[in-house]
């Protein structure tokens, strides 16, 4: 929310997730942005990171940061990552927050939400005629590079901060607003370093740099090309190097890369056989970027 909250109204907002059972992670992030995260369970905080800290030493960093500081806050519901902390039971958990607590015995936490109800079903409306795919959406199986970064930033920061890494790498992901250029590449790694220790920083930095960086080489190419010639035969490799060509004779961004594969995919005939390609080449890339 613009201009964020302060502690003291970050304090009724968990109390509000509590009364209400809810289950989901709540994402932090103050004015000089460093993040945080509080886990829920039925209502319960089963898990609390902030920056570097978890557990009892995250909420005693947290409380250290309530003076003066206002938060920016995104909730995200559903089951949080099974994760292992120092926390107390739940009311002294709460508690510890400085989060009023009416009635203790009913934060007990639950072994999982109860199912929303099923919806009514909606009277039947006859579907509008089906939009034509682009030439780039007729591939049943399009690459997604920006999976394939996630995986790698989610391993590297999985090392340093366990089970909560996928949570952190998805909420740095919305801040960048995705995951297709060097540019947002960059930015997350700058949000995600803000959770670590200084000496980690430019580890993961390195890390995550010469992963990812291999995913734009000769390599890369070459890998494309050998896979599109086992359903193209010789004409792949200048079909690869025409289409290089016509995007400015290189690739250096996950999206770059993701454009050349699907535009090749279009060269395939067969959907089934297209599908297989950007599987194979998806594979391929997975290992190279190991």
């Amino acid at each position: 929310m613009p201009g964020g909250i302060t502690y003291r109204e970050l304090t009724k907002l968990i109390e509000q997730l509590s009364s209400k059972k809810i289950s989901g992670t709540l994402f932090l992030r103050t004015e000089d942005n460093h993040s945080g995260m509080l886990m829920f369970s039925a209502g319960a905080v089963i898990g609390l990171t902030y920056g570097v800290n978890r557990g009892v030493r995250a909420i005693e960093e947290l409380r250290n940061a309530e003076k003066g500081s206002r938060f920016t806050y995104r909730f995200q519901e559903g089951r949080p990552p099974p994760i292992r902390q120092d926390l107390k039971s739940p009311e002294e958990t709460l508690m510890a927050l400085g989060v009023a607590v009416e009635n203790p015995l009913s934060l007990e936490a639950e072994p999982a939400p109860a199912a929303p109800p099923e919806p009514e079903p909606e009277p039947a409306v006859e579907p509008a005629p089906a939009a034509q795919p682009s030439a780039e959406e007729k591939a049943t199986g399009a690459l997604e590079m920006d999976g394939l970064i996630r995986n790698i930033l989610g391993e590297e920061m999985s090392a340093h901060l366990g089970p909560a890494a996928p949570l952190m790498v998805a909420d740095a992901e919305d801040g960048a607003g995705g995951l297709t250029s060097r540019r947002q590449i960059e930015q997350v790694l700058e949000a995600l370093c803000q959770d670590l220790e200084t000496g980690e920083q430019e580890d993961f930095k390195r890390a995550i740099r010469e992963r990812t960086s291999s995913l734009f080489t000769k390599t890369a190419c070459t890998l494309v090309t050998g896979e599109l010639n086992e359903y193209l035969g010789p004409v792949a490799s200048s079909l690869c190097d025409e289409q290089i060509q016509q995007m400015g004779g290189g690739i250096t961004s996950p999206e770059e890369l993701q454009q050349l594969v699907n535009a090749l995919a279009q060269e395939i005939d067969d959907p089934g056989e297209a599908e297989h390609f950007v599987a194979q080449v998806e594979q391929g890339l997975r290992e190279l970027s190991a």
